[in-house]
């Protein structure tokens, strides 16, 4: 049980719309618990987002050697969670 319940669907739809901000585009899976979970205090997800956007939007790595650390990271230290959070999966505009 968790200390803190993540918002469950339906969202209504100003947090719909941040929500899916976080995710990449054509996902069609839930938000990360993660983020569910900060949405219940819309000010801090608010920025928590500018702490995301300027860690993956502005860092100084290619994209590609980020995705290649995370992936490296989250399979040494076994955690599923992050990495189901960077793991591909299939969408219209990315197909398998």
């Amino acid at each position: 049980m968790p200390r803190i319940e993540p918002l469950t669907p339906p969202y209504p739809a100003p947090i719909d719309q941040t929500l899916r901000r976080w995710m990449p585009p054509d996902v069609t899976h839930e938000p990360l618990t993660l983020c569910r979970v900060l949405h219940r205090n819309p000010e801090l997800a608010s920025r928590m987002f500018a702490l995301g956007t300027g860690l993956l939007g502005h860092g100084l790595l290619p994209a590609i050697d980020r995705e290649i650390i995370i992936a490296r990271v989250t399979a040494r230290t076994g955690c599923a969670y992050e990495w189901g959070g960077h793991t591909p999966r299939p969408s219209p505009s990315r197909p398998y």
